[in-house]
């Protein structure tokens, strides 16, 4: 009898272990509820499991959920708390990288970018966002540099197009020549003459100069010009 009760209990157990999976497999309960666009429920279980287990995956998807709850500022909370209990996880800088390159918040993405390469130099993803990063920084010839490498190793690659288009346009020297008339049935008629000039040299010198010549006439003639130079 004795012997029975036990197996019934151990039986019991089962059932009732096999029917909720909170209890067998937290983590993977979370998932399908993101999936299924619950991300509160999942959020809620993520945040219990994490506060008594050192796990991972169950780290990076509960960044992932906030992050799709658009909790920008708790997701970096989760994958700075990552990075502290597992420092050398490559894994974790390229998702925080990502979430950060997202965010614009280039200069920290970028370390993390540059850090997760060490473990895997031709990863695409990475070196994408990084050209992306010093393309619209103004780090021109890193841009130049990786996007050239990620062509070289994948043709055809769009992304990698696109940055060397965008760079051969703004660095390409150029000469802008605008003239205008302007009459109507008033007596004062109007020309102006407006040349423009710049070369690029580097992201910190892309020198200019402008000029305007305008020409007024009615009863008499008038002139006025201006130059401006810089550097944009």
């Amino acid at each position: 009898m004795k012997r029975l009760c036990s197996l019934l209990l151990l039986l019991l157990c089962y059932n009732l272990f096999a029917q909720n999976p909170i209890i067998t497999d937290t983590v993977s309960y979370a998932r399908n509820l993101a999936y299924e666009k619950k991300f509160d429920e999942a959020h809620r279980l993520l945040s219990a499991y994490n506060n008594n287990n050192t796990d991972i995956n169950a780290l990076r998807f509960h960044a992932l959920v906030l992050y799709w709850m658009k909790r920008f500022d708790d997701a970096k909370a989760v994958y700075e708390k990552t990075l502290i209990l597992f420092p050398g996880e490559a894994s974790v800088k390229l998702d925080y990288g990502r979430l950060l390159y997202q965010l614009k918040k280039f200069s920290k993405a970028r370390q993390l970018l540059n850090d997760f390469l060490t473990s895997d130099s031709t990863h695409t993803e990475a070196n994408t966002m990084l050209a992306y990063i010093d393309l619209w920084t103004g780090h021109i010839a890193a841009a130049k540099k990786r996007a050239t490498l990620l062509e070289q190793r994948y043709p055809g690659n769009t992304d990698a197009s696109y940055i060397l288009q965008q760079i051969a346009y703004y660095t390409a020297t150029y000469l802008k020549l605008q003239g205008t008339v302007y009459s109507d049935d008033q007596p004062l008629q109007r020309q102006s003459f407006e040349p423009e000039a710049g070369i690029y040299k580097s992201w910190l010198f892309s020198p200019f100069i402008k000029a305007s010549l305008l020409n007024f006439d009615a009863d008499k003639t008038y002139k006025t010009s201006w130059v401006e130079a810089g550097n944009k």
